[in-house]
């Protein structure tokens, strides 16, 4: 940032998912881009890996989107504003 800034603002808004990714088997968890490239447009909101055997490089197949994923609505939540 340059300047003096007065103040700043963020929004956020996390999205479920709501429906499972819509892959072929052969596609099927191949990384995080295949999830979101996912031919659905409801399942590819929320993309997170388990890191079920490691911490997951992107081309992993450990990805999945957020459907189902428990205390995440299949809607967006509320928004949160942080001020300064």
């Amino acid at each position: 940032m340059t300047g003096n800034p007065t103040g700043a603002t963020v929004v956020t808004n996390i999205q479920g998912d709501t429906t499972y990714p819509a892959l072929t088997a052969s596609t099927y968890l191949d990384g995080a881009v295949a999830i979101d490239n996912d031919v659905d447009s409801n399942g590819d909101d929320f993309i997170w890996s388990p890191n079920a055997t490691t911490t997951s490089l992107i081309t992993h197949q450990d990805w999945t989107n957020g459907y189902f994923v428990s205390g995440l609505p299949s809607d967006n939540m509320d928004s949160q504003t942080l001020s300064k």
